[in-house]
């Protein structure tokens, strides 16, 4: 089959809701997107997006683990991957079945988990999948194909900026709540981000101001979750905070509440002679991150036959108000707002944001068994 658009995404979503009702609910997003995508003549309608919440007793409050996709409007394949380990995973559990992932190069060198570990990991863990975070940019990036357009990143919303500046839609993954101030970014280090509204990267005019992200922080709010895993493409890693600057685990007092301007960013250890700025990150924080991100690494490599990685997000250009920062900043930055987040940013393909539908369908099942693995990863120690 093609890559869905965003209403077979939603139709997607609802059906497996219907058709596993003792496993999957529907969950309404409460922010409605700002420039609903239309078919044919009529009027385009507010969109609000729905997210599945699996699990075996709805009541019970187990910790959570979140899953998003789409937030970018030209990586396709992130919403593919997250319906697909959702069907899998409701059907597999539903039947009592376990799930085989056969290798891309060699069938037999795949992943496979018994009926037994996958009933185990929905009796001690809930799943909340939100496979679509930004229909309008996948809508417009879909429809525009032939023309440069089908790379949008951003969603839709028209933009008139303090300073009168225009332009259309914010970049999700710049807007959320965390090292938001170009300011605080070392001069010969600028952030992979923008206050130009016409930019592909522009962060918005202010933190959260976005109906997608206000989505995702309201699963944070409203979830027990201690686990959020970020899909995009392209790449082939499992990283793990921070994004906006190297970590380090021996000076917690250098840290982004009390960092000042032109701290981030510059990369280098600190010792006397080079006072480097570098995120504090708890030790047994790193080492946790460290195991699930090579425990999906491990997986996704066996199943696609090329190497995934697992490392810091931080590589060469520092980005500020990603979402698996922000995550894992909550319970540093409001600790009343909600309990620790492991976060992580998972990156699929070599080459495309989206690459041909025979390829993706490739791709797939290593994602799918990754983040399976990563989910059963998460049981084998108490949650964060």
């Amino acid at each position: 089959m093609p890559y869905t658009n965003v209403f077979q995404v939603e139709d997607g979503v609802a059906n497996l809701a219907t058709a596993y009702p003792e496993l999957a609910r529907l969950i309404a997003l409460p922010q409605a997107t700002a420039q609903p995508p239309t078919t044919g003549a009529a009027p385009p309608v507010p969109l609000r997006s729905h997210a599945l919440h699996l699990s075996t007793d709805f009541d019970a409050g187990r910790d959570a683990i979140l899953l998003t996709g789409g937030v970018h409007g030209a990586e396709w394949g992130s919403c593919e991957i997250l319906l697909g380990l959702a069907r899998d995973l409701l059907d597999a559990c539903q039947q009592r079945r376990g799930l085989a992932y056969e290798g891309r190069a060699a069938p037999a060198a795949g992943a496979t988990y018994t009926a037994a570990e996958l009933q185990q990991l929905l009796a001690e863990r809930d799943l909340v999948v939100f496979p679509l975070v930004n229909p309008d940019g996948r809508h417009y990036s879909q429809t525009s194909a032939g023309t440069s357009e089908v790379d949008w990143r951003k969603n839709r919303r028209p933009i008139v900026d303090r300073d009168g500046q225009e332009g259309i839609g914010v970049d999700i993954n710049r807007n959320f709540d965390f090292a938001f101030d170009l300011g605080l970014y070392a001069p010969g280090s600028p952030p992979d981000a923008s206050t130009t509204p016409t930019d592909k990267v522009y962060q918005g005019p202010e933190v959260e101001s976005e109906a997608e992200t206000q989505n995702v922080v309201w699963l944070l709010d409203e979830f027990p979750v201690g686990w959020h895993v970020d899909v995009h493409s392209p790449g082939l890693s499992m990283c793990y905070p921070w994004n906006h600057d190297e970590s380090q685990s021996v000076d917690p007092t250098m840290n982004f509440r009390t960092a000042s301007p032109g701290s981030f960013g510059m990369a280098g250890a600190p010792s006397p002679s080079t006072p480097d700025y570098r995120e504090f990150i708890a030790p047994n924080d790193l080492a946790r991150m460290v195991q699930l991100a090579g425990r999906f690494a491990k997986v996704a490599s066996t199943v696609s036959g090329q190497p995934y990685d697992a490392r810091p997000a931080f590589f060469t250009t520092p980005l500020p108000g990603t979402s698996h920062d922000y995550a894992y900043s909550r319970h540093l930055a409001n600790p009343p707002r909600g309990h620790k987040v492991l976060a992580f940013l998972c990156e699929w393909g070599d080459m495309q944001a989206h690459p041909p539908w025979a390829q993706m369908k490739q791709i797939l099942p290593e994602v799918v068994a990754g983040l399976i693995a990563f989910c059963i990863e998460t049981t084998a120690a108490p949650g964060p």
